[in-house]
């Protein structure tokens, strides 16, 4: 298991995310196209029915996070860090409380919304 940072660390942005260099046998690595959008037509609408997540709010459950806007660059390391690590009044902070943050699963910045995209997050 990893260790938790209390939350007054500081994070430096070169250990948090890992540049590679972009290739086709790369990019099929990492499930091929990712800023394509599925074609809803082959999906059974009762897929978006039946929900497989947990109803309970007391258990994990996994949130997409959608930043935009012209400034959302320039803040979203501020943004991360305040997800990831919130400020806690209490100096007993414990990774194992219920309100210890995020975990972050994956990130994907998209330079511009297609319109369909933006219909959906409006």
């Amino acid at each position: 298991r990893a260790a938790c940072l209390p939350a007054t660390a500081g994070l430096e942005p070169s250990l948090c995310f890992h540049v590679a260099p972009y290739t086709k046998t790369f990019l099929q690595t990492l499930g091929g196209n990712l800023s394509a959008v599925p074609d809803l037509c082959n999906i059974p609408l009762n897929v978006f029915c039946n929900r497989t997540y947990a109803s309970d709010p007391e258990t994990e459950q996994v949130v997409m996070l959608t930043v935009v806007g012209m400034d959302a660059m320039k803040n979203a390391r501020e943004l991360l860090r305040q997800i990831l690590l919130p400020r806690r009044n209490d100096q007993s902070w414990s990774a194992e409380g219920p309100d210890s943050g995020f975990e972050l699963l994956g990130l994907k910045w998209l330079p511009r919304l297609t319109r369909c995209q933006a219909r959906e997050i409006t």
